[in-house]
């Protein structure tokens, strides 16, 4: 729902910034996965903007509120792999690309895509982790 509204109430400044922190994401992500954080940290910004475009504080602060928690589980459940960054540079390029072509429903997908494919990824990798036994605890 705020991928929709960003779309409909985005002003050509607003996109001018989506493209430009696209810019900064590339570049961190050119670097490699050394630069991840920093990635990360753009990738934030790129879903705060869409949440201020959408006009409503209410998602802003809801977004807030997630982007100043998820760090914890990234670092935990997300594995530190270059394919990572780049599937990610995609699907920002692929909504960006829709908020600028003013494609309010393709941009409500392409995020919800987005945020299941990352939880789908952090949730695999949570698993495996309760299935290993602890440091120091033994199979029998």
């Amino acid at each position: 729902m705020v991928a929709a509204l960003a779309v409909q109430r985005a002003t050509k400044e607003d996109v001018h910034q989506l493209k430009n922190l696209l810019k900064v994401a590339k570049a961190h992500l050119d670097a490699g996965t050394e630069r991840w954080d920093a990635f990360i940290r753009v990738d934030n910004q790129i879903h705060m903007a869409l949440a201020r475009m959408a006009r409503n504080p209410v998602y802003e602060s809801v977004m807030q509120t997630v982007y100043d928690n998820i760090h914890r589980y990234f670092d935990r459940f997300l594995p530190r792999q270059e394919d990572i960054l780049k599937e990610n540079y995609q699907d920002l390029c692929q909504v960006i690309k829709a908020v600028e072509e003013k494609r309010a429903s393709k941009a409500s997908l392409l995020v919800q895509g987005h945020v299941c494919k990352f939880n789908r990824l952090m949730e695999k990798r949570a698993r495996r982790e309760r299935g290993r036994p602890k440091k120091g605890e033994g199979v029998l």
